[in-house]
């Protein structure tokens, strides 16, 4: 349990860092993997205000997918552009990161290649703002019409 709760917050803390670069830098969001995470990885960007500018995926049959508004490009596509972005790798596959990384240290540089752990922030999150409601809920019960 002290390993989960060790990995939370180092998963909050690399949030924070990602958040503070995107405000600070004014630079696009690309998103990496349009795979299971991605869900949770657009929920965390909509909490902070935030959207991604381009969705990217390896998977060459997901090449002009729209998800939520926003067509998924290739990895070629977007190695051709010409923007500068700050990349949100949403695999969790340490793997798959490390490859990615890698591959798009050609492209961008490594302090605007970002990861973390979207699944198990979102998951603290939920239950975290659903302590807030119930113990909101419980002091003020008399009051809530």
């Amino acid at each position: 349990m002290k390993n989960t709760i060790r990995k939370l917050l180092r998963s909050k803390s690399l949030l924070s860092i990602f958040v503070d670069a995107v405000k600070h830098k004014k630079m696009p969001i690309a998103l990496f993997g349009c795979g299971n995470a991605l869900t949770y990885a657009l929920s965390f960007l909509q909490l902070h205000n935030l959207k991604p500018s381009i969705l990217i995926d390896n998977d060459i049959e997901k090449k002009g997918t729209l998800i939520n508004g926003h067509t998924i490009h290739s990895f070629d596509d977007f190695m051709q552009r010409s923007e500068k972005y700050i990349v949100l790798i949403v695999p969790q596959d340490l793997v798959i990161i490390n490859q990615l990384k890698r591959q798009l240290s050609k492209k961008v540089s490594h302090d605007n290649i970002h990861s973390f752990d979207f699944i198990n922030f979102m998951i603290y999150y939920q239950i975290q703002t659903e302590k807030t409601f119930k113990s909101y809920a419980e002091k003020n019960i008399d009051t809530i019409v």
